[in-house]
């Protein structure tokens, strides 16, 4: 997780540059999103003794995945195609 976080830090001033630049910030956050809900599913299953915690964290966590991975591809269509210059946005 730290390194993920040193990671996202030293991207945090490019993430609305260049698409692979972008694409690597998007990722580094989003590890740093899924070594958070690992913990904090990991915590919550102990203490519940259930498993709902860790279906329900892990559930978000493709979601949010899955939406970063059709923003990157979607930007980087636009790009190769020449439509957009400017890919920032909020938060990929």
């Amino acid at each position: 997780m730290a390194v993920n976080i040193a990671c996202f830090l030293l991207l945090y001033s490019h993430r609305n540059g260049d698409i692979n630049i972008r694409a690597s910030w998007i990722c580094s956050r989003n590890d740093m999103l899924m070594n958070t809900g690992v913990i904090t599913s990991a915590l919550l299953v102990a203490q519940l003794q259930m498993a709902w915690p860790d279906l329900l964290i892990a559930t978000l966590i493709a979601l949010i995945v899955l939406q970063s991975a059709l923003r990157i591809i979607r930007d980087a269509k636009a790009v190769k195609a020449g439509e957009k210059t400017d890919i920032s946005g909020c938060c990929g």
